[in-house]
Protein backbone atom coordinates (compact mmCIF):
# COMPACT_ATOMS: atom_id res chain seq x y z
CA UNK A 1 0.00 0.00 0.00
CA UNK A 2 1.44 3.54 -0.76
CA UNK A 3 1.42 6.62 1.07
CA UNK A 4 -0.98 9.16 0.69
CA UNK A 5 -0.11 11.59 -2.45
CA UNK A 6 -0.70 15.08 -1.43
CA UNK A 7 -1.70 17.12 -4.49
CA UNK A 8 -0.44 20.49 -3.43
CA UNK A 9 3.39 19.12 -2.75
CA UNK A 10 3.68 17.50 -6.55
CA UNK A 11 2.39 20.37 -7.82
CA UNK A 12 4.54 23.23 -6.04
CA UNK A 13 7.76 20.67 -6.31
CA UNK A 14 7.28 20.23 -10.44
CA UNK A 15 7.17 24.45 -10.24
CA UNK A 16 10.82 24.21 -7.73
CA UNK A 17 12.54 21.66 -9.74
CA UNK A 18 11.60 24.07 -12.97
CA UNK A 19 13.16 27.05 -11.43
CA UNK A 20 16.32 25.18 -9.58
CA UNK A 21 17.30 24.62 -13.34
CA UNK A 22 17.50 27.94 -14.55
CA UNK A 23 19.36 29.71 -11.70
CA UNK A 24 22.09 26.21 -12.09
CA UNK A 25 22.44 26.88 -15.88
CA UNK A 26 25.29 29.51 -15.56
CA UNK A 27 27.01 26.41 -13.29
CA UNK A 28 26.32 23.89 -16.33
CA UNK A 29 28.31 26.32 -19.04
CA UNK A 30 31.01 28.49 -16.73
CA UNK A 31 33.48 27.53 -14.28
CA UNK A 32 31.37 28.18 -10.54
CA UNK A 33 32.82 31.42 -9.90
CA UNK A 34 30.49 32.64 -12.52
CA UNK A 35 27.51 31.78 -11.17
CA UNK A 36 27.69 33.79 -8.48
CA UNK A 37 29.65 36.77 -10.77
CA UNK A 38 28.19 36.72 -14.09
CA UNK A 39 30.73 39.75 -14.65
CA UNK A 40 33.68 36.79 -14.45
CA UNK A 41 33.02 35.19 -17.58
CA UNK A 42 35.36 36.09 -20.47
CA UNK A 43 31.78 36.85 -22.57
CA UNK A 44 31.08 41.04 -22.24
CA UNK A 45 27.20 40.98 -19.95
CA UNK A 46 25.24 42.60 -22.81
CA UNK A 47 21.43 44.58 -21.58
CA UNK A 48 20.14 40.99 -22.39
CA UNK A 49 22.46 39.30 -20.05
CA UNK A 50 22.05 41.91 -17.15
CA UNK A 51 18.14 41.81 -17.43
CA UNK A 52 18.28 38.19 -17.81
CA UNK A 53 20.49 38.02 -14.58
CA UNK A 54 17.79 40.23 -12.79
CA UNK A 55 14.88 38.16 -13.62
CA UNK A 56 16.53 35.10 -12.07
CA UNK A 57 18.15 36.31 -8.77
CA UNK A 58 15.39 37.87 -8.21
CA UNK A 59 12.30 35.44 -8.68
CA UNK A 60 14.17 32.18 -8.77
CA UNK A 61 17.66 32.17 -7.25
CA UNK A 62 17.39 30.99 -3.66
CA UNK A 63 13.35 30.59 -3.87
CA UNK A 64 13.24 27.18 -5.56
CA UNK A 65 15.88 25.99 -3.33
CA UNK A 66 13.95 27.12 -0.65
CA UNK A 67 10.66 25.13 -1.33
CA UNK A 68 12.66 22.05 -2.35
CA UNK A 69 14.54 21.67 0.89
CA UNK A 70 11.19 22.06 2.92
CA UNK A 71 8.94 19.76 0.78
CA UNK A 72 12.27 17.17 0.67
CA UNK A 73 11.83 17.17 4.60
CA UNK A 74 8.02 16.68 3.80
CA UNK A 75 8.87 14.00 1.79
CA UNK A 76 10.60 11.69 4.22
CA UNK A 77 8.09 12.27 6.89
CA UNK A 78 5.84 10.83 4.60
CA UNK A 79 8.12 7.98 3.72
CA UNK A 80 8.16 6.37 7.25
CA UNK A 81 4.90 7.64 8.67
CA UNK A 82 3.77 4.07 9.10
CA UNK A 83 7.04 2.82 10.10
CA UNK A 84 6.54 1.26 13.93
CA UNK A 85 8.67 3.98 16.35
CA UNK A 86 10.11 1.22 18.12
CA UNK A 87 12.07 -0.05 14.96
CA UNK A 88 15.79 1.68 15.10
CA UNK A 89 16.42 4.22 12.50
CA UNK A 90 19.11 2.03 10.89
CA UNK A 91 16.62 -0.19 9.62
CA UNK A 92 13.81 2.25 8.30
CA UNK A 93 13.24 2.48 4.67
CA UNK A 94 13.78 6.05 5.42
CA UNK A 95 17.63 5.46 6.27
CA UNK A 96 17.47 2.93 3.14
CA UNK A 97 16.79 6.01 1.06
CA UNK A 98 19.24 8.23 2.09
CA UNK A 99 22.19 6.36 1.98
CA UNK A 100 21.06 4.98 -1.81
CA UNK A 101 20.54 8.42 -2.47
CA UNK A 102 23.74 9.93 -0.98
CA UNK A 103 26.14 7.30 -3.14
CA UNK A 104 23.86 8.21 -6.32
CA UNK A 105 24.70 11.66 -5.63
CA UNK A 106 28.53 11.20 -5.08
CA UNK A 107 28.02 9.20 -8.48
CA UNK A 108 26.09 12.04 -10.25
CA UNK A 109 28.64 14.92 -8.33
CA UNK A 110 32.11 13.24 -9.45
CA UNK A 111 31.09 11.91 -12.92
CA UNK A 112 28.04 13.83 -14.29
CA UNK A 113 27.41 17.30 -13.19
CA UNK A 114 29.71 19.24 -10.11
CA UNK A 115 26.65 21.06 -9.02
CA UNK A 116 24.89 18.09 -7.41
CA UNK A 117 22.43 18.29 -4.44
CA UNK A 118 21.55 14.75 -3.57
CA UNK A 119 24.27 14.14 -1.34
CA UNK A 120 24.04 17.15 0.88
CA UNK A 121 20.39 16.37 0.78
CA UNK A 122 20.84 12.77 1.99
CA UNK A 123 23.62 14.01 4.68
CA UNK A 124 21.02 16.50 5.67
CA UNK A 125 18.14 13.70 5.87
CA UNK A 126 20.12 11.47 7.83
CA UNK A 127 20.41 14.02 10.62
CA UNK A 128 17.19 15.40 10.16
CA UNK A 129 15.00 12.41 10.40
CA UNK A 130 16.51 12.37 14.35
CA UNK A 131 14.54 15.72 14.48
CA UNK A 132 11.25 14.52 13.32
CA UNK A 133 9.50 13.95 16.52
CA UNK A 134 11.54 16.84 18.04
CA UNK A 135 8.97 19.70 19.96
CA UNK A 136 8.79 23.16 18.72
CA UNK A 137 9.49 21.41 15.23
CA UNK A 138 9.01 24.83 13.54
CA UNK A 139 11.24 26.74 16.74
CA UNK A 140 14.15 24.48 16.09
CA UNK A 141 14.19 24.69 12.18
CA UNK A 142 13.73 28.86 12.11
CA UNK A 143 16.72 29.03 14.45
CA UNK A 144 18.75 26.48 12.53
CA UNK A 145 17.84 28.45 9.08
CA UNK A 146 18.90 31.67 10.08
CA UNK A 147 22.21 30.48 11.49
CA UNK A 148 23.19 29.04 8.04
CA UNK A 149 21.88 32.18 6.29
CA UNK A 150 24.17 34.09 8.71
CA UNK A 151 26.88 31.70 7.94
CA UNK A 152 26.47 32.19 4.52
CA UNK A 153 26.52 35.66 4.43
CA UNK A 154 29.56 35.59 7.06
CA UNK A 155 31.24 33.78 4.97
CA UNK A 156 31.03 36.37 2.01
CA UNK A 157 31.91 38.82 4.93
CA UNK A 158 35.22 37.02 5.38
CA UNK A 159 36.29 37.80 1.96
CA UNK A 160 36.50 41.54 2.67
CA UNK A 161 39.37 41.07 4.22
CA UNK A 162 41.45 39.89 1.47
CA UNK A 163 42.92 42.10 -0.74
CA UNK A 164 40.90 43.18 -3.67
CA UNK A 165 43.58 42.54 -5.82
CA UNK A 166 44.11 39.29 -5.02
CA UNK A 167 40.73 38.22 -4.39
CA UNK A 168 40.42 37.38 -8.04
CA UNK A 169 42.68 34.87 -7.85
CA UNK A 170 41.73 33.48 -4.62
CA UNK A 171 38.38 32.68 -5.86
CA UNK A 172 39.24 31.05 -9.10
CA UNK A 173 41.32 28.48 -7.43
CA UNK A 174 38.98 27.87 -5.15
CA UNK A 175 38.09 24.31 -6.59
CA UNK A 176 41.59 23.27 -7.53
CA UNK A 177 41.21 24.32 -10.96
CA UNK A 178 41.99 28.02 -12.21
CA UNK A 179 39.47 29.55 -14.23
CA UNK A 180 41.35 29.01 -18.05
CA UNK A 181 42.14 25.73 -16.97
CA UNK A 182 39.32 24.74 -16.15
CA UNK A 183 37.53 26.18 -19.40
CA UNK A 184 40.42 24.29 -21.49
CA UNK A 185 39.47 20.98 -19.81
CA UNK A 186 36.21 21.15 -19.86
CA UNK A 187 35.85 21.66 -23.98
CA UNK A 188 38.26 18.76 -24.70
CA UNK A 189 37.89 15.50 -24.50
CA UNK A 190 35.56 13.36 -22.62
CA UNK A 191 38.34 12.24 -20.24
CA UNK A 192 39.63 15.92 -19.76
CA UNK A 193 35.62 17.13 -19.09
CA UNK A 194 35.39 14.35 -16.96
CA UNK A 195 38.65 15.10 -14.93
CA UNK A 196 38.05 18.41 -14.42
CA UNK A 197 34.34 17.86 -13.21
CA UNK A 198 35.54 15.36 -10.29
CA UNK A 199 38.18 18.00 -9.52
CA UNK A 200 36.00 20.99 -8.75
CA UNK A 201 33.37 18.45 -7.12
CA UNK A 202 35.91 16.74 -5.09
CA UNK A 203 37.19 20.05 -4.23
CA UNK A 204 34.05 22.21 -3.26
CA UNK A 205 31.81 19.64 -1.83
CA UNK A 206 32.64 19.10 1.96
CA UNK A 207 32.91 23.10 2.15
CA UNK A 208 29.49 23.39 0.21
CA UNK A 209 28.07 20.81 2.68
CA UNK A 210 29.87 22.70 5.99
CA UNK A 211 28.44 26.14 4.86
CA UNK A 212 24.81 25.21 3.21
CA UNK A 213 24.30 21.73 5.78
CA UNK A 214 22.72 24.18 8.86
CA UNK A 215 20.10 25.99 6.23
CA UNK A 216 18.87 23.13 4.60
CA UNK A 217 18.63 21.06 7.60
CA UNK A 218 16.62 24.15 8.99
CA UNK A 219 14.31 24.44 5.86
CA UNK A 220 13.73 20.64 6.05
CA UNK A 221 12.39 21.47 9.60
CA UNK A 222 10.31 24.36 8.73
CA UNK A 223 8.33 22.56 5.52
CA UNK A 224 7.50 19.78 7.99
CA UNK A 225 6.29 21.91 10.89
CA UNK A 226 4.37 23.72 8.37
CA UNK A 227 3.17 20.58 6.86
CA UNK A 228 1.80 19.08 10.30
CA UNK A 229 0.07 22.90 10.97
CA UNK A 230 -1.82 22.59 7.97
CA UNK A 231 0.07 24.94 5.83
CA UNK A 232 -0.24 22.64 2.62
CA UNK A 233 -3.71 22.46 2.60
CA UNK A 234 -4.78 24.38 -0.26
CA UNK A 235 -8.51 25.36 1.62
CA UNK A 236 -5.80 27.90 3.76
CA UNK A 237 -7.34 30.55 2.14
CA UNK A 238 -6.76 33.10 4.50
CA UNK A 239 -3.13 31.63 5.23
CA UNK A 240 -2.04 31.77 1.82
CA UNK A 241 -3.66 35.28 0.66
CA UNK A 242 -1.00 36.72 3.62
CA UNK A 243 2.11 34.76 2.75
CA UNK A 244 1.57 35.96 -1.04
CA UNK A 245 1.36 39.77 0.74
CA UNK A 246 4.40 38.70 2.88
CA UNK A 247 6.15 37.17 -0.57
CA UNK A 248 5.24 40.22 -2.94
CA UNK A 249 7.00 42.72 -0.32
CA UNK A 250 9.66 40.63 0.15
CA UNK A 251 10.20 40.38 -3.75
CA UNK A 252 10.52 43.71 -3.98
CA UNK A 253 13.15 44.45 -1.50
CA UNK A 254 15.16 41.24 -3.16
CA UNK A 255 15.12 42.95 -6.53
CA UNK A 256 15.85 46.63 -4.91
CA UNK A 257 19.00 44.84 -4.12
CA UNK A 258 19.77 42.96 -7.03
CA UNK A 259 18.85 46.19 -8.73
CA UNK A 260 22.17 47.91 -6.81
CA UNK A 261 24.14 45.38 -8.03
CA UNK A 262 23.88 45.79 -11.44
CA UNK A 263 24.21 49.57 -10.80
CA UNK A 264 27.27 48.54 -8.96
CA UNK A 265 28.17 46.15 -11.85
CA UNK A 266 28.31 43.13 -9.52
CA UNK A 267 30.85 44.32 -6.99
CA UNK A 268 33.07 41.78 -4.99
CA UNK A 269 33.11 40.49 -2.31
CA UNK A 270 29.57 42.82 -1.49
CA UNK A 271 28.05 40.47 -3.55
CA UNK A 272 28.86 37.12 -1.44
CA UNK A 273 28.32 39.09 1.72
CA UNK A 274 26.32 42.46 2.22
CA UNK A 275 24.76 42.13 -1.07
CA UNK A 276 23.91 38.90 -0.40
CA UNK A 277 21.75 39.43 2.87
CA UNK A 278 18.41 40.27 1.04
CA UNK A 279 18.12 36.75 -1.12
CA UNK A 280 19.74 35.11 1.85
CA UNK A 281 16.55 35.56 4.52
CA UNK A 282 13.63 37.21 2.93
CA UNK A 283 13.63 34.05 -0.23
CA UNK A 284 11.88 31.87 2.20
CA UNK A 285 9.28 34.52 2.56
CA UNK A 286 8.92 34.70 -1.85
CA UNK A 287 9.14 30.79 -1.63
CA UNK A 288 5.84 30.59 0.34
CA UNK A 289 4.34 33.17 -1.30
CA UNK A 290 4.63 30.92 -4.23
CA UNK A 291 3.31 27.89 -2.79
CA UNK A 292 0.21 30.19 -1.63
CA UNK A 293 -0.19 31.04 -5.06
CA UNK A 294 -0.32 27.56 -6.74
CA UNK A 295 -2.31 26.27 -3.92
CA UNK A 296 -5.06 28.99 -4.53
CA UNK A 297 -4.82 28.49 -8.48
CA UNK A 298 -5.67 25.36 -8.16
CA UNK A 299 -9.18 25.77 -6.99
CA UNK A 300 -10.14 28.56 -10.03
CA UNK A 301 -10.99 25.78 -13.09
CA UNK A 302 -10.21 28.38 -14.77
CA UNK A 303 -5.96 28.64 -14.40
CA UNK A 304 -6.13 24.66 -12.38
CA UNK A 305 -4.12 23.77 -15.93
CA UNK A 306 -1.22 25.27 -14.55
CA UNK A 307 -0.85 23.15 -11.34
CA UNK A 308 -1.90 20.61 -13.90
CA UNK A 309 0.66 20.35 -15.69
CA UNK A 310 3.18 21.10 -13.13
CA UNK A 311 2.62 17.76 -11.12
CA UNK A 312 3.91 15.07 -13.25
CA UNK A 313 7.14 17.32 -13.20
CA UNK A 314 6.98 17.16 -9.46
CA UNK A 315 6.20 13.74 -9.35
CA UNK A 316 9.12 12.20 -11.32
CA UNK A 317 11.30 15.08 -9.51
CA UNK A 318 14.26 12.72 -9.43
CA UNK A 319 14.03 11.47 -12.88
CA UNK A 320 13.79 14.99 -14.15
CA UNK A 321 16.55 16.18 -11.85
CA UNK A 322 19.24 13.96 -13.37
CA UNK A 323 17.90 14.32 -16.47
CA UNK A 324 18.33 17.84 -16.40
CA UNK A 325 22.19 17.26 -15.42
CA UNK A 326 22.53 14.39 -18.21
CA UNK A 327 21.11 16.95 -20.45
CA UNK A 328 22.56 20.32 -20.04
CA UNK A 329 26.09 18.42 -19.82
CA UNK A 330 25.94 16.86 -23.28
CA UNK A 331 25.15 20.63 -24.18
CA UNK A 332 27.63 22.01 -22.65
CA UNK A 333 30.94 19.66 -21.67
CA UNK A 334 33.39 18.22 -24.33
CA UNK A 335 33.40 15.11 -25.22
CA UNK A 336 30.13 14.78 -24.14
CA UNK A 337 27.91 16.59 -27.02
CA UNK A 338 27.87 20.09 -28.44
CA UNK A 339 30.83 20.70 -25.75
CA UNK A 340 29.25 24.54 -25.80
CA UNK A 341 31.10 25.11 -22.51
CA UNK A 342 32.39 28.76 -22.04
CA UNK A 343 30.52 29.96 -25.01
CA UNK A 344 27.15 31.10 -24.53
CA UNK A 345 26.15 34.22 -22.72
CA UNK A 346 23.41 33.40 -19.67
CA UNK A 347 20.41 35.20 -21.89
CA UNK A 348 21.57 32.31 -24.76
CA UNK A 349 20.87 29.78 -22.18
CA UNK A 350 17.27 31.15 -21.64
CA UNK A 351 15.74 29.51 -24.57
CA UNK A 352 17.71 26.14 -23.70
CA UNK A 353 16.24 26.11 -20.42
CA UNK A 354 12.80 26.63 -21.79
CA UNK A 355 13.13 23.97 -24.28
CA UNK A 356 14.16 22.03 -21.55
CA UNK A 357 10.95 23.04 -19.45
CA UNK A 358 8.87 22.21 -21.97
CA UNK A 359 10.19 18.46 -22.96
CA UNK A 360 10.21 17.70 -18.92
CA UNK A 361 6.44 18.57 -18.91
CA UNK A 362 5.45 16.87 -21.83
CA UNK A 363 7.38 13.54 -20.87
CA UNK A 364 6.40 13.94 -17.65
CA UNK A 365 2.68 13.76 -18.50
CA UNK A 366 3.27 11.31 -21.05
CA UNK A 367 5.47 8.85 -19.23
CA UNK A 368 3.22 8.38 -15.90
CA UNK A 369 -0.10 7.91 -17.72
CA UNK A 370 1.33 4.58 -18.43
CA UNK A 371 3.69 4.13 -15.40
CA UNK A 372 3.40 4.69 -11.85
CA UNK A 373 6.89 5.91 -10.84
CA UNK A 374 9.25 7.86 -12.96
CA UNK A 375 12.38 5.33 -14.07
CA UNK A 376 14.79 7.04 -11.21
CA UNK A 377 12.18 6.88 -8.51
CA UNK A 378 11.35 3.47 -9.31
CA UNK A 379 14.71 2.84 -9.05
CA UNK A 380 15.43 3.97 -5.96
CA UNK A 381 12.32 2.23 -4.54
CA UNK A 382 13.38 -1.37 -5.35
CA UNK A 383 16.24 -0.65 -3.68
CA UNK A 384 15.51 1.04 -0.66
CA UNK A 385 12.81 -1.49 -0.15
CA UNK A 386 15.50 -4.30 -1.03
CA UNK A 387 12.83 -6.09 -3.42
CA UNK A 388 11.14 -5.28 -6.71
CA UNK A 389 8.61 -3.07 -6.53
CA UNK A 390 6.05 -3.31 -10.05
CA UNK A 391 6.33 -0.07 -12.04
CA UNK A 392 2.82 -0.45 -13.25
Amino acid sequence: MSAERYPALDYIRGFALLGILIVNAPAFGWPLEVYMNPARATIALSDADRQAWWVIHTFFESKCLTLFAMLFGISLFLVGQKDDPATPVMQTVRFRRLVWLALIGVGHGAAIWVGDILLMYALCGLFFILTIRTPHLLRWGIFAWALGGLMVVGAGFILSFVPREQLGEALSGSDGLSFAETIRLMQGTFAQSLHANFVMWAMSIFSQIAVFAPKVIGLMMIGLGLFKGGYFDARRTLWHVVAIILGALALAVIGWQNLIILRENFPEPEIYGSHRAAAEFLSIFVSLGYASALMLLSRLPVVKGVTNLLSPVGRMAFTNYLSQSLIMTAIFYGGRGLGLYGQLSLSQMVPIVVGIWLFQIVASALWLRVFRYGPFEWVWRCLSHGRFVAIR
